[in-house]
C-alpha cells in the first residue's frame, strides 16, 4: 500500500466505520454498509424482563453470499442478553440498511444507548486458520526522522451472538519520542519478558528520513496460549489490520507499507 493521503486510522484490511453514536431508539436513517456486516455496540441497556433475551432487528438489502445478488427487504434478528459494553454483528452483509428496530414487540428493551458501525474483515473465504505472524516494511518520512506509525492486527471472534475484537498485535514506532533520545518502540500489547518496548541509544536515530523500518513477528503460535490467534472463518470470524500515525501532513509520515500475514489452515 502506498500512502498519499490516508485517513487516520487507516484500515489496510477490514472495515470499522462509524455510522451513528448514542442512539437511544429505532434508527431510521438509511445508510450504505457497502457489502459489510453491521455492528451494534451497546453502551447501556435495560431489559423490561431481565430473565428474557433481547432482540434488535436490522432491515435492508442483503448481499447473497453465493451469488452476490441483492435481496431487498431482508431482516436479520440479533438475539442477545442485556449486557452493557457488548458488541453484536449481523451475520448477513448488507448493501444498505433502512431500519434498525429496538422498540418492536419482542425486543424486551425498555432503555438503550448504542452505536452503529459498518463492519468488515478478512474471513479467509470462510475457512479456519491460525495466524502465525507477519512482516511489515514501512518507508518513513521523506524529510525528517519524526515519523510515527502504530500497527494493529485484530482478530474478530464470534461467541454465540457476541462479537469480540482481540488484539494480536499493537506496536508503535515513534521516531520523535520526547526527550534526548531520537525515537522509541512502544509495545502496547505485550508485558514482562515479552515486552518489545525500546528506546534508541542516545546519539542514534531510530528511523532516519527516507528509510525503511521493518516490523516482524512470527511467534503467535507460542505467545498466544489459548488459541487467541485461531480464526474460525466458518463461524463468522476474521482479521482486521489497521495503522495509525501522528504525522499525516503533506510530506510527513509513513509513505509506503508492504505487509505480509503468515497463516496456516487448521481444517
Amino acid at each position: 500500500m502506498e500512502r498519499t493521503n490516508f485517513p487516520e486510522p487507516f484500515y489496510i484490511a477490514g472495515v470499522f466505520k462509524e455510522e451513528a453514536t448514542v442512539v437511544t431508539s429505532d434508527y431510521t436513517n438509511a445508510f450504505s454498509a457497502r457489502n459489510n456486516h453491521v455492528l451494534i455496540s451497546i453502551n447501556s441497556i435495560t431489559a423490561t424482563n431481565p430473565g428474557q433475551d433481547c432482540t434488535i432487528i436490522v432491515t435492508g438489502t442483503q448481499v447473497d453470499e453465493a451469488t452476490k445478488t441483492p435481496n431487498p427487504g431482508f431482516s436479520e434478528t440479533i438475539t442477545f442478553t442485556a449486557n452493557n459494553n457488548t458488541e453484536y454483528q449481523t451475520i448477513a452483509k448488507f448493501y444498505d440498511v433502512t431500519n434498525i428496530s429496538v422498540t418492536h414487540g419482542i425486543s424486551n428493551i425498555s432503555a438503550i444507548n448504542y452505536n452503529i458501525y459498518d463492519f468488515g474483515y478478512v474471513d479467509f473465504l470462510n475457512s479456519n486458520v491460525r495466524i502465525i505472524g507477519y512482516r511489515a516494511e514501512i518507508l518513513g518520512d521523506l524529510n525528517s526522522e519524526n515519523v510515527d506509525i502504530r500497527l494493529s492486527l485484530i482478530r474478530v471472534k464470534q461467541n454465540g451472538s457476541v462479537t469480540n475484537q482481540i488484539l494480536l498485535e499493537d506496536i508503535e514506532i515513534d521516531g520523535n519520542f520526547p526527550g534526548s533520545n531520537k525515537g522509541k518502540i512502544i509495545d502496547h500489547l505485550r508485558t514482562g519478558s515479552n515486552d518489545r518496548t525500546y528506546t534508541i541509544t542516545s546519539g542514534a536515530e531510530l528511523w532516519e528520513a527516507d528509510s525503511y523500518f521493518v516490523l516482524k513477528m512470527t511467534d503467535f503460535d507460542t505467545y498466544f496460549t489459548n488459541q487467541e490467534n485461531y480464526i474460525q472463518g466458518d463461524n463468522n470470524e476474521g482479521l482486521i489490520i489497521k495503522i495509525d500515525s501522528d504525522n499525516l501532513g503533506p510530506g510527513n509520515g509513513p509513505r509506503f507499507i508492504s505487509l505480509q500475514v503468515y497463516y496456516e489452515s487448521t481444517e
